[in-house]
């Protein structure tokens, strides 16, 4: 994908839209190269299986990153960070 910004895509937002888009590409290549400088091991886009009641289901969930076998690393970005925000990273962290 060609993240440079080009003057021919119409309308603007399409143009905001491949920048989101190349924006999340570059952070989880950055944290996953700061990672791997840092001496851990690092996974990217790796499936993990879903069970239920015994039954592996292929839901095709993938991870940003999985870090020494023990973190999921799920990398997402807003354009600003609202007050809901921080009660998402809550919930999350439960």
């Amino acid at each position: 994908m060609n993240c440079q910004r080009s003057s021919w895509i119409e309308p603007i937002k399409s143009t905001l839209i491949l920048d989101q888009v190349c924006w999340s590409q570059f952070t989880r290549k950055l944290m996953y190269y700061e990672l791997l400088k840092h001496g851990l091991r690092v996974e990217r886009q790796k499936g993990i299986p879903v069970f239920w009641d015994n039954l592996k289901m292929d839901l095709g969930f993938r991870t940003d990153l999985i870090v020494e076998k023990m973190v999921i690393v799920e990398l997402k970005s807003v354009e600003q960070i609202a007050q809901v925000h921080p009660k998402i990273l809550l919930t999350y962290l439960k």
